[in-house]
């Protein structure tokens, strides 16, 4: 997440095409010694990040936040954790994919344009 960042996808992704880059060489050995691994960036702005995207389900269990300035992710996560919680939400497994269960409504429709933080 940034404060600003350009319109275009495109540009967006310039911004962190070094980064990507840079573990390049790593993420071939690694799939030599049987380890697949994927860079996908989303680069945000911090105010579109406030707002509901289903990727922050698989983050709620999946991520693990190198930095955090004051918190504003974790505190995204924990409002999303709260939402899996009231749609009764869980990941289930099929083989070495997963997808999402809810046993209360559908929060990729209910909480679609919803502010999570200010």
């Amino acid at each position: 997440m940034m404060r600003s960042v350009p319109r275009s996808r495109f540009r967006r992704y310039e911004l962190v095409s070094r980064a990507v880059d840079a573990v390049e060489d790593l993420r071939c050995e690694l799939a030599r010694r049987g380890m697949y691994t994927g860079v996908s960036p989303v680069v945000l702005s911090v105010e579109e990040a406030k707002y509901f995207r289903p990727l922050y389900l698989d983050l709620v269990e999946d991520a693990v936040i190198l930095y955090d300035r004051g918190g504003f992710l974790r505190r995204v996560l924990e409002r999303v954790r709260c939402y899996i919680a009231l749609f009764g939400g869980k990941r289930v497994w099929l083989g070495r994919r997963w997808y999402w269960v809810f046993e209360r409504g559908n929060p990729f429709i209910e909480l679609v344009g919803v502010k999570l933080v200010e």
